[in-house]
């Protein structure tokens, strides 16, 4: 009786861990992670796993490609700006890559009422954060 080899193995389902976790699991399941270009989802934390190419669960022959492209959020969480002074909620998002629109009316000296998006939000990098300042 003939073997037909290992069975095949399918994709391990990695959508939400951080790069390090998702290599490590797809190498220890036998595969050869790679990272892809990183895309902006809404969903997913910037630096986390949106989806892998083979998808999750795709099973592979034993012999087939073993590369898994793994690709990552690109995502930037808008920090809470409340109460913060103009200069310093400028320089809070200038760490993530975020600029300050100041809405009309504002005082440029004066402290953070409001702001759009807000704290918690996932946006593009170098994306915009409306703030009313008082």
């Amino acid at each position: 009786m003939l073997s037909k080899g290992p069975a095949p193995k399918p994709v391990p389902d990695v959508r939400g861990q951080t790069r390090d976790e998702a290599f490590k699991a797809l190498t220890d399941a036998g595969f050869q992670p790679v990272e892809g270009a990183a895309e902006f989802s809404p969903d997913v934390e910037g630096g986390r796993v949106i989806r892998t190419d083979p998808p999750a669960q795709t099973t592979i022959p034993a012999d087939g490609n073993k590369q898994v492209t793994v690709v990552l959020s690109s995502a930037v969480t808008v920090p809470d700006l409340g109460g913060l002074t103009v200069p310093e909620a400028q320089a809070k998002l200038a760490e993530v890559g975020l600029a300050l629109e100041l809405q009309p009316f504002s005082n440029p000296n004066g402290r953070v009422i409001t702001q759009g998006p807000g704290a918690g939000s996932r946006v593009e990098p170098g994306g915009k954060v409306q703030v009313f300042a008082f």
